[in-house]
């Protein structure tokens, strides 16, 4: 179901952009840079920010740590797990392929606590983009030194405000790019269940390309918490059938990720 919901936006997209003279593309800071092939590339929204999925993409560059990070002391055992947790080709449609992750963007001010007091033992992330790169599928997943940590990290994170810095985030992403984005909704919901705690962040923004051509572009962020584990996984211009509600095939996705992680 997935593919072809792609497969139907990979359509409207490529044919929006060869109306458009091939000036829908983005990298990075430069929205209006001459395309070498016909794509729309993808934000990555993650847990505390949002950047271009194709911003200094593959690149050996980290963030500089800030003193209200999370501290990172990886086990060997925590990383297999989570190695294992996340999504992996077999999990997925054969046709998406697999991606570099981008640079995390930095924190957003307005949901910024501080996280120094939990410790990472465990993390993974993979991406894969479908064929024509417009749609993006990503999971990560984040164990901790016990449950405790990891509920109250879910906790210190997953508010209205970081639905604001989502929403807003975005937009500012889809402006970057030479569309004129316009907010259709920004949800939060708990609802359904995919771990101890949940929480499913939806979006859909109206954009209008330059030519005219008005689309929807939805978001969904669905992250969880199991154990000593923090799973999430986001889409981008994947559409739901339900409306206001995630694709069933981001649910069994999720679910799929939090049962591997029920044996932490």
């Amino acid at each position: 179901m997935r593919l072809l919901l792609a497969i139907a936006a990979c359509g409207i997209i490529f044919f929006a952009v060869l109306w458009a003279g091939g000036r829908v593309f983005a990298t990075g800071s430069s929205a209006d840079a001459a395309a070498p092939r016909t794509f729309l590339s993808t934000t990555s929204v993650g847990d505390e920010g949002t950047t271009s999925s194709r911003e200094k993409s593959g690149r050996k560059e980290t963030t500089a740590r800030s003193s209200r990070d999370p501290q990172v002391h990886h086990v060997h055992a925590d990383m297999v797990i989570a190695g294992s947790a996340v999504l992996h080709a077999s999990d997925i449609e054969t046709e998406w392929v697999p991606v570099p992750p981008p640079k995390d963007a930095p924190p957003c001010r307005q949901n910024d606590p501080d996280l120094s007091r939990f410790t990472i033992t465990g993390e993974a992330r993979t991406i894969f983009e479908s064929p024509a790169g417009i749609a993006r599928t990503e999971s990560r997943v984040s164990l901790f030194a016990n449950g405790g940590q990891a509920a109250l990290y879910f906790q210190a994170l997953n508010n209205q405000a970081k639905l604001r810095c989502i929403r807003d985030g975005v937009k500012r992403w889809l402006s970057g790019n030479g569309w004129k984005p316009r907010l259709l909704y920004a949800e939060l919901q708990t609802a359904p269940p995919i771990g101890a705690e949940t929480a499913i962040y939806l979006f859909n923004y109206a954009i209008t390309l330059s030519t005219g051509r008005k689309l929807t572009y939805p978001v969904e962020l669905l992250t969880f918490q199991v154990n000593r584990a923090v799973g999430t996984l986001e889409y981008n211009f994947i559409f739901s059938p339900d409306g206001r509600k995630p694709c069933q095939c981001e649910l069994d996705e999720a679910r799929l990720v939090s049962s591997r992680l029920y044996r932490t």
